[in-house]
């Protein structure tokens, strides 16, 4: 073969294990780098998992007034929000479900609790929710802090109410808390979007 083909041949060869080489630099970082951003997200995304996870929104609600503060609450925290229930439902007849929950205050009767489909442990923060029957948390509420471990966590409790503010169930709610080591915050009167959005700017 003439000099001059294998030369051109050669300078051929060389160029293309040049591009080779290259490519398989570029190919190797581009992996590497794939890897590192899937681990970055991963992370975030556990990260926030946890975060998240560390707050929970709990309610009771029988006219769903609660249950509609309570998702408008869950949604700007960006948690999750469960129903607190009794084992035996009241009666959907409003006079029929009043006598029984004033029954309930005036006998001090604490109904049992439906099962809470919750593991709570991996809870730090709880926003507890209810209406306020007769100028107080409903009986239901003692049965929460009677049957469910809540120790050192925090309850941040919000009620909706026609007539009664938040501060008409504190002295109650520092009572169900008394000597079980939870932390009880400042609450909430959750009639309205505006008074809802405010509180949780503030209380994230």
């Amino acid at each position: 073969m003439p000099m001059k083909i294998r030369g051109t041949i050669g300078l051929i060869g060389v160029i293309i294990l040049v591009i080779v080489g290259v490519s398989f630099v570029v190919h190797n970082h581009s992996d590497n780098q794939s890897r590192e951003d899937r681990q970055a997200h991963q992370t975030t995304n556990r990260k926030g998992k946890r975060a998240t996870q560390k707050t929970i929104v709990i309610y009771f609600s029988e006219t769903g007034t609660t249950k509609q503060a309570a998702q408008k609450i869950g949604q700007q925290l960006g948690v999750k929000t469960v129903a607190l229930k009794p084992k035996q439902a009241y009666s959907k007849e409003y006079t029929k479900m009043a006598s029984t929950a004033k029954a309930q205050v005036d006998r001090n009767q604490h109904p049992e609790l439906a099962k809470l489909n919750v593991d709570l442990s991996q809870y730090q923060t709880i926003w507890l929710g209810f209406p306020t029957w007769f100028h107080r948390p409903p009986m239901l509420i003692n049965s929460f802090f009677d049957d469910v471990q809540l120790k050192n966590k925090t309850i941040i409790p919000f009620t909706t109410s026609a007539s009664s503010n938040i501060s008409e169930s504190m002295p109650y709610l520092k009572k169900m808390i008394k000597n079980k080591q939870i932390t009880l915050h400042k609450g909430l009167t959750a009639n309205d979007d505006q008074a809802i959005d405010k509180f949780v700017k503030q209380n994230k």
